[in-house]
């Protein structure tokens, strides 16, 4: 899944060359050129960056996420997008010898700045590309355990995040008419990242590699 989101990412940056506009649509040359599209973004489904140490992954659905801008040119389209997420979560690590509990929501606003590169330009069309990324979050709850050397404790805890990276990916769009089309995607985000953190949790900064089954999926608008 890596290497096949990666090699069509290589391939949609590099080939710029061959016409391949999806503004085009229809057989009427003589209609006007629609090279603006506005995407609202329906629903999406993207790991989560907080995991608080536990092994298992958790994936984050979110409806009516945010929107993207294209601005079609004739070998490839510029983009720049924008989604708020906010869930509800629950992390839990029980052994013997050290439990923690961690119930809290967060929030996340998410800005990309991209390029992409259609494939074919008929009602059904494929596209590939890769944005830029930035992302900050907020999370808050309380945490609830005991360990080793530590007595029993419940207590409340907050902190941001920050990451900033390149994220990948793949999608389908169908047009339904010239002015109207509906489209799925599907990425990566291969990220920095740092937290600031409460007293409970020692900041970090790291590498993190995310999966994003539902990058996008919403309905277009061209213009």
């Amino acid at each position: 899944m890596i290497r096949i989101l990666i090699l069509l990412t290589l391939i949609t940056v590099l080939p710029l060359n061959a016409q391949m506009c999806p503004c085009e649509f229809g057989k009427d040359k003589g209609a006007k050129t629609l090279r603006n599209e506005l995407g609202i973004n329906a629903f999406n489904l993207h790991e989560e960056l907080i995991n608080f140490y536990s092994e298992k992954v958790k994936y984050v659905p979110t409806a009516f996420a945010g929107f993207t801008f294209k601005r079609h040119f004739n070998n490839f389209s510029l983009r720049a997008a924008y989604t708020y997420s906010q869930h509800d979560y629950s992390f839990k690590l029980d052994n013997p010898m050290n439990f923690n509990q961690n119930d809290g929501s967060g929030y996340n606003h998410d800005v990309r700045i991209g390029i992409e590169k259609t494939f074919n330009v008929s009602e059904l069309q494929y596209f590939a590309g890769v944005d830029a990324v930035l992302n900050s979050g907020k999370y808050s709850g309380i945490t609830e355990g005991f360990g080793d050397f530590l007595p029993y404790y419940k207590l409340p805890y907050n902190f941001t995040t920050t990451y900033y990276g390149l994220s990948p990916f793949v999608g389908i769009k169908y047009r339904f008419s010239k002015l109207l089309s509906a489209s799925m995607e599907t990425g990566l985000q291969m990220v920095g990242y740092s937290t600031n953190q409460s007293n409970l949790y020692q900041s970090e900064k790291g590498i993190a590699l995310m999966v994003q089954p539902i990058r996008s999926l919403g309905i277009n608008f061209h213009f």
